[in-house]
Order: structure tokens, then C-alpha cells, then sequence
């Protein structure tokens, strides 16, 4: 998430950062993981339309053995910036 919200290595892009953020705050609540406060910091900078896609797009990555598909496939249907 940290790499897409900074576009480090890969395009920046807020929606798949939210949906890896919420994918792990999901897969691991505990207070030590640090995905909770990162999407909550990121959610302040995205339209409602970005969160609901980004919600979208983690039901996707939840579906086993769909992350590299689903990441993917949302990025080909990305308009470059």
C-alpha cells in the first residue's frame, strides 16, 4: 500500500493503496499493524467515488489467489496520469 500511496516502484495510485491497506487492517487487526492509520490518512485525500472503488477492488483481492490477477487487471483499466 505505502509503495502505491507514494508511487514508489510502481505508478501512484490511491485506490489500490486503499484496497491494500484495507486488505491487511482486515487479514491482521492487531494495534501493531499499521494499515488502519494508513488508509485513514489516505481516505482524507480521496473522493467517495475513490473509496468505494477501492473497496471494490479489495473484495476482489480477497478472493484466494486473486491479488497479482486483480492488481493487475485494475491497473490495465487505469487511465495514465
Amino acid at each position: 500500500g505505502i509503495l502505491y500511496a507514494n508511487g514508489q516502484g510502481v505508478g501512484a495510485n490511491r485506490v489500490a493503496a486503499y484496497a491494500l491497506f484495507n486488505l491487511s487492517a482486515i487479514n491482521n487487526p492487531s494495534t501493531d499493524n499499521q494499515a488502519n492509520e494508513n488508509r485513514s490518512k489516505l481516505t482524507s485525500s480521496m473522493s467517495s467515488q475513490e473509496v468505494d472503488a477501492g473497496k471494490s477492488l479489495t473484495r476482489e483481492l480477497q478472493k484466494p489467489g486473486n491479488l497479482p490477477k486483480a492488481l493487475d487487471d485494475y491497473s490495465k483499466f487505469q487511465s495514465p496520469r
